[in-house]
Order: C-alpha cells, then structure tokens, then sequence
C-alpha cells in the first residue's frame, strides 16, 4: 500500500494549521498529493425564512449578498492555502484545490472517498459546529480513514506508533489503512486493552500480519484498571511515549457514548497525539 493522497478540509486556515502542517509533513515523507476541499454553502440556504408576503427583490438582494460574502471567502481561502504550500516548497502538481457548492457536512465525506487519508481537527468545545462534525463526516461517509490532529499538536515524525487491538473489523482496517506508516516506523507496539472473545484474531495473529509486511512490532496484553478504557489506551500511550494512535472508530463494546458509539469522549478530548481512525 502506499499514502499518495490526502484530504484536508479548507476552511479556516489559521485555526486549523496544525493540521495543515501534519498534511505537509506526510506529503514530503510519501510524494503524496494533497487535496484542500472547500464547502461553499448555496446562497438560498443563507436567506432566513421569512414567510409569506417577502418579495421576490428583497430575496434577490439577500442571496446575491450571500453569494458575493461566499466568493471573497473563498478567494481569500485559496489565496492563503497557495500562499502557504508555495512558501513550503509545493507547486501546482503536488497540492489542488477543489471547491464544492454545499456544507461541508454534505460534501467532506463524498470527497474523502477518492483520497487515500482525510486529516481532520480534533472536535472542542470551543470550535464551530461545523468543524468539529470533520471527523464524523470523514469516518462515517467516506469508508476511509482519518486521522485526527489534536488542538495544538505541533507536527513531528510519526515513527513511534501505537495500536489499540481488539481484533474488530473496524480496528483490522485501522491497522491496515496505517500499513504505509507502520512500515516507516522506528517502534510499533500493539496493546490489547480488553479480552480478545470469539473468534476474533488475538494478538499473536495480529503480530504475525504485521510481519508478513515487514513490521516489527511488540505485541502486550494490558489489564484494565479502574481508569475506563480510553483512559487506559491513554496511559499506554504516555508509557510508550507513542507519537501516534490507530484504533477502529468502533474499537471498544465500553465505549459507546461518543461519535455514533464510537470513542468515548474523553479520548477523543484528552488525547494529545494524532489518532488514525477508521470505521
């Protein structure tokens, strides 16, 4: 497998710079090409409704307004984004822009599809709506994977990785979409936080896979302790001094309150390393 395209939604760019700055870094390490999606929201959907009686001037006049406020800001947007990967070395060949009419809910995950890997920001409470619905959008409609930048994380290597294992689907294609990384990496360790039941591979199975595409990896048995696991998952991370997390969006039967039933949110939250998820 190889990392050749990835996805990074364009919207804001100097509050979302670290993960620009993590999409920079893997595009030198693998020649990949990055691909910078706009949302452009249709003007009609900008108009607030005012009933009957509203003419059809006055409606005119407010969508044409929204629409000149749409342009400017993604004129702006694009300018900044060329600005940015010029001055870092990227020509036109290496990096694209690609404006879609709609929300981002709408349109992020239909174009996460055709790239490889969408980085996407860590939901806040502090941030937007719609920037903290990225990761969801990116899981859940695109079939690929994503990898979540935590708020303030300053882009590094990613060679010390670690992988939460319990032998689903969703954390087999988590493990899977990382192979381009993992056979990069200088340290790989697979941790099981929770009993591996049925007839899921364990984690001899999952050392064996790793193998078979020439990663080395350290495979341990965890024991849960009064911490929930997202917590522990975090606690192995530290130890391991681990620079990045990949688990499956549905990793965990425990952790269900979160992102569909998904993570938990305080690993989503507290974690402060990029996390590759996939569902």
């Amino acid at each position: 497998m190889a990392l050749k395209s990835i996805l990074v939604p364009a919207t804001g760019p100097e509050k979302l710079l670290n993960c620009f700055d993590v999409a920079l870094m893997l595009q030198k390490q693998f020649h990949a090409a990055i691909t910078t999606i706009h949302a452009k929201p249709d003007p009609m959907t900008a108009i607030p409704y005012f009933g009957e009686g509203v003419g059809a001037d006055i409606i005119h006049d407010l969508s044409e307004k929204a629409e000149q406020e749409n342009n400017k800001f993604a004129e702006e947007t694009k300018a900044w984004f060329s600005h940015y990967f010029s001055s870092r070395g990227l020509d036109d060949s290496q990096w694209r822009w690609v404006e879609k009419l709609g929300f981002y809910s709408e349109v992020l995950g239909a174009s996460a599809r055709v790239a490889d890997l969408s980085i996407v920001p860590q939901p806040t409470d502090h941030a937007p709506d719609d920037v903290n619905s990225f990761l969801v959008e990116a899981l859940y409609q695109s079939g690929k994977a994503a990898l979540m930048v935590p708020t303030g994380y300053h882009a590094q290597s990613l060679n010390n990785i670690m992988i939460a294992w319990n032998g689903t689907m969703e954390c087999a294609r988590a493990v899977t979409a990382a192979l381009p990384l993992l056979a990069r990496a200088q340290s790989v360790k697979v941790v099981s936080v929770e009993e591996v039941g049925g007839h899921r591979p364990d984690l001899e199975e999952i050392e064996n896979y790793l193998k078979d595409h020439d990663v080395d990896a350290h495979c341990q048995r965890v024991h849960l302790s009064e911490d929930d696991v997202a917590r522990q998952i975090i606690h192995e991370c530290e130890q391991a001094s681990a620079n990045m997390l990949v688990m499956g969006a549905y990793s965990h039967n425990r952790l269900k309150e979160y992102i569909l039933g998904g993570v938990t949110r305080s690993l989503i939250n507290d974690i402060t390393i990029p996390v590759l998820f996939y569902h």
